[in-house]
């Protein structure tokens, strides 16, 4: 896909192995923006391996949008399997008494997020091997009902998730360095692309004001014009009844 408003430079698929299932990625970069996105599918394994546990993490990233601060602070009792959802209720930050659950950013940010099937399945098998994890590592785990949570249940210091997991991840998926955050992007980008309205967009990621997702997803809007366009002249060229 090239014009000249968006220009990609995409690399091959590569695939990730988590204890969970796999997850593939294909790296893709707005040359003009300066801006990174992921194509992602996922496969749940029959069996457990001995890749990271953490897979569960980067599924909800890629398919909610969520920020990092937010995933982090998310809490059991906020998801609920059986409903595919989740609400998001505040976001993991670092305060002179250490890491602590705070307000979320925005009033927009406190919402509730439906989940698809492949999030669903990532967090029940993430669930499972939590409570394994738990039961091996008791008394030492420290209870804080986290969805994601180091080896002793305590919250998960975002540098260190960085350093010691997502890094090394794309480094052995042979792909480039990036933020955290790009999952975020890629999830917004993803959704834009499908044609799903803005609106519905900003509300998913939490924005305060459609305005924002529109200003922050402007390199979107040529491509969505152009599909726009042509699905006009598809429907016009198709009706048997001549224009008024």
């Amino acid at each position: 896909m090239s014009d000249k408003n968006t220009r990609y430079a995409k690399v091959s698929m590569n695939t990730v192995w988590f204890s969970d299932g796999r997850l593939a990625l294909r790296y893709q970069r707005l040359v003009r923006k300066a801006r990174h996105a992921y194509e992602f599918s996922y496969w749940p394994t029959p069996f457990p391996n001995s890749g990271p546990s953490n897979g569960g993490l980067y599924v909800l990233a890629l398919t909610t949008g969520m920020r990092q601060g937010e995933l982090l602070a998310l809490r059991w009792k906020d998801v609920d399997l059986e409903a595919a959802s989740l609400s998001v209720r505040g976001t993991l930050t670092r305060s002179p008494d250490g890491l602590t659950v705070a307000e979320p950013k925005t009033t927009g940010s406190r919402r509730h997020v439906f989940l698809g099937i492949i999030a669903v399945d990532a967090l029940r098998r993430h669930r499972v091997n939590q409570t394994a994890e738990r039961l091996l590592k008791s008394p030492e785990w420290e209870n804080n009902d986290l969805v994601f949570a180091n080896e002793v249940g305590k919250p998960i210091e975002a540098s260190n998730l960085r350093r010691r997991s997502f890094q090394p991840l794309l480094e052995k998926a042979g792909l480039p360095r990036i933020r955290f955050h790009d999952l975020r992007h890629s999830a917004a980008t993803l959704l834009l692309t499908q044609g799903i309205h803005p609106k519905v967009v900003s509300e998913r990621l939490g924005h305060s004001k459609v305005s924002i997702t529109l200003d922050l997803y402007s390199h979107v809007t040529p491509t969505l014009q152009k599909e726009a366009a042509m699905a006009l002249d598809a429907l016009i060229a198709g009706s048997e009844e001549p224009l008024a």
